[in-house]
């Protein structure tokens, strides 16, 4: 079989037949303070139609030119807002699964993690991880395996594994 590349038309026909297919995940960055992590995780998000993107007490400017380039605009399609008090997001999702992204000592990897309903992944921050505060909402933590030295990777490509790793156990019923 010879494979074509599709054209952008195709690419938007095919987009279009998936458009009802709205995501059930929603992101809760905590205190993010790196402009290219948040543009790629805006960029990720959009990838696969993520529900809203919370952002809690982000570190740096949301409305800089930079993140919007670096979004490649997609902050300006997306369903986020910015926030300093956490009991929004707490009243907006009264029946959502809060699920940490952290190692803790009860986490388990994500290749086990079964979501269920509605769910917020919360992420941390570059330097700091989640807080305390936020680590408490979460009904249970996940965590990618590091096989390697280190014992964690960036912090945009660990949230573009996570969704894209839950929003593919959500379409396949957990397969």
């Amino acid at each position: 079989m010879k494979h074509k590349q599709l054209t952008h038309k195709e690419i938007k026909k095919e987009k279009e037949t998936k458009l009802a297919n709205k995501n059930t995940i929603s992101l809760l960055l905590d205190r993010v303070s790196n402009i290219a992590n948040l543009g790629i995780i805006f960029r990720s998000a959009d990838a696969i139609k993520i529900k809203h993107i919370y952002l809690y007490q982000p570190q740096l400017d949301v409305k800089s030119k930079k993140l919007i380039k670096t979004s490649r605009s997609t902050i300006n399609c997306l369903s986020w807002s910015e926030l300093d008090d956490i009991q929004q997001v707490i009243r907006e999702n009264k029946t959502a699964h809060f699920t940490a992204l952290e190692k803790t000592s009860h986490s388990i990897a994500i290749k086990k993690y079964r979501p269920k309903g509605d769910i917020i992944l919360i992420v941390g921050s570059e330097t700091y991880g989640i807080s305390e505060e936020l680590l408490a909402l979460a009904h249970d933590s996940i965590h990618l395996p590091m096989l390697g030295k280190n014992t964690s990777i960036n912090l945009a490509a660990a949230t573009t594994a996570a969704i894209f790793m839950i929003s593919e156990k959500i379409e396949n019923k957990f397969c």
